[in-house]
């Protein structure tokens, strides 16, 4: 490798985040502000599942080439490899390169319990926060985070806590978990891109615009939990129902309606079946554990 070469491949920063998820989508956001402001102008924005194989990950992505990763910075946010995966590609960037994973996700604690971190490995797992709330903690410090990214983690976190939380989580939906869009609502005083064709301050008519969307988001799950079926999912009855849209919204219709309070939402896409679980309280218990069946599969 020449020394321009290598002056290349260290420049180089992959961000690898949750696909489809407003929470991953502002977790890259965040990054790709902070990265900016850093100088960093190209960063290659890679969306990811749990169901990803590395291997595809590794593609060849915006024209950049993921061969050869060596001093390369990886960030993967919101989203983590497996602990395999994970020191495969800590031996591709190399001591000069570097990872740095934040998840949130139940699983992923479970996954990594034990695992010993590579050097080039920078790994935080916290359950209390979402992945855009840990993209700014990495990225800004003690910076009091913008509402959006309150907003993403209340939403995400299903703390529904702050006011009209999911009207302004189907108005982030209704962006296509746009990485570029969502870093323009970053700015709570001026919103710098033109959502929908209607220039407002951020806040402005974010939640108004959000709650009619929303009102069609719920006629829609309506529809699709109109006639659920009863299912033994991994040992558990719950009320099932094909919904390719809306799953949050499902599931909890269906939860709600099931004795075990559990609703499981299933589509067929790329050839597999998608499944999604959610729970509630019954009986003054616990919701039950939707990982633990989950991770069965």
């Amino acid at each position: 490798m020449s020394v321009g070469e290598e002056k290349n491949a260290v420049s180089r920063t992959f961000v690898v985040y949750h696909k489809g998820c407003p929470d991953g989508a502002m977790a890259a956001a965040v990054c790709l502000r902070a990265l900016r402001e850093q100088g960093v102008d190209d960063p290659v924005l890679a969306p990811a599942s749990y169901q990803t194989p590395l291997g595809e990950v590794l593609a060849v992505r915006e024209g950049a080439d993921w061969a050869d990763l060596l001093g390369a910075t990886v960030y993967v946010l919101d989203f983590s490899f497996s602990p395999e995966d994970t020191s495969d590609l800590a031996g591709m960037v190399g001591e000069s390169g570097s990872i740095v994973i934040l998840d949130h996700h139940k699983s992923a604690t479970e996954r990594y319990a034990g695992w010993t971190s590579p050097p080039n490995v920078e790994l935080h797992l916290d359950l209390d926060h979402s992945g855009a709330m840990l993209a700014w903690r990495r990225f800004c410090g003690d910076l009091p985070p913008p509402a959006i990214v309150a907003y993403v983690e209340d939403y995400d976190l299903w703390r529904h806590a702050l006011p009209e939380s999911r009207a302004v989580h189907a108005f982030l939906r209704a962006l296509d978990m746009d990485v570029e869009r969502y870093a323009a609502l970053l700015d709570a005083e001026v919103c710098r891109e033109d959502f929908f064709g209607v220039q407002t301050n951020t806040f402005g008519l974010v939640p108004l615009i959000g709650s009619y969307i929303l009102r069609a988001n719920e006629q829609q799950a309506r529809s699709l939990a109109e006639k659920p079926e009863t299912v033994t999912f991994g040992g558990l009855a719950a009320l099932a129902a094909c919904a390719p849209l809306h799953q949050d919204d499902v599931g909890s219709i269906l939860a709600s309606k099931c004795e075990s309070g559990v609703g499981i939402c299933w589509y067929y896409r790329d050839g597999r079946y998608k499944v999604s679980l959610r729970s509630r309280p019954v009986g003054g218990l616990e919701p039950f554990d939707c990982s633990s069946v989950a991770k069965l599969y």
